[in-house]
């Protein structure tokens, strides 16, 4: 629940608040195919990588099913093109450490809070995670489940 972050912006209207939010590519297949078991390990391995990555500079959270969110307060551009940079570097590791027969990859979506509608600002994190998942798709060999990220909107 987002209301008191949408309280301190009232409160401190100068403070910089960022969010990421991050969708793991393929999930539904590794549950399917590998099972519920190693789903969650996936899961354990996200958020313990992103934890990681943001330490004290921010919060980084599982937002439900296989979603994360990132929030980070004064992270201006090359600060979370930074954390993006990271993030991406962190799963190719844990790809070649684990030698998973699967890659683990996430779809993020950046936005700033610019307002205290929480509500818009989650919308726009969403609108850019898609659009990149949707490359995604578009660039890899998978199928997207349901064909739901390679129609145009």
């Amino acid at each position: 629940h987002m209301e008191p972050l949408k309280f301190q912006k009232r409160r401190r209207p100068w403070i910089h608040i960022s969010g990421l939010i991050m969708d793991i590519n393929n999930f539904k297949s590794i549950n399917d195919t590998y099972g519920h078991i190693e789903g969650d390990m996936v899961l354990r391995k996200v958020g313990k990588l992103l934890y990681g990555i943001v330490g004290g500079s921010g919060v980084a959270v599982r937002y439900g099913g296989d979603e994360f969110v990132i929030m980070l307060e004064d992270a201006y551009t090359q600060t979370r093109q930074h954390i993006c940079k990271q993030i991406n570097q962190g799963l190719a590791e844990l790809n070649v450490r684990d030698r998973l027969p699967y890659e683990v990859s996430l779809a993020i979506g950046l936005a700033e809070l610019d307002t205290t509608d929480t509500e818009e600002f989650f919308r726009e994190m969403d609108r850019h995670m898609y659009e990149n998942k949707r490359v995604f798709y578009q660039q890899s060999d998978t199928v997207a489940p349901n064909d739901q990220y390679t129609h145009n909107a």
